[in-house]
């Protein structure tokens, strides 16, 4: 009976959890972008956008990575 407890209460953590995670998914989906375009009469015209980008002394390490510290 204990184990069905403790399985339950397990359970019952995993919903929390997921719980949350939808809930900021849903907050994040609901977000208004701060400029409105929908009545702009000028359109941007992505088919021209050009650009580059350069990477110079870029590096990365994992914290854990213990060579590196």
């Amino acid at each position: 009976m204990i184990s069905s407890l403790v399985d339950i209460l397990n359970d019952m953590s995993e919903i929390s959890r997921s719980l949350a995670v939808v809930s900021d998914f849903y907050n994040l989906y609901g977000r208004k972008p701060h400029i409105d375009l929908s009545e702009s009469k000028k359109k941007f015209q992505i088919s021209n956008l050009q650009g580059n980008i350069k990477f110079k002394n870029v590096s990365f390490y994992y914290p854990s990575d213990e060579s590196k510290n």
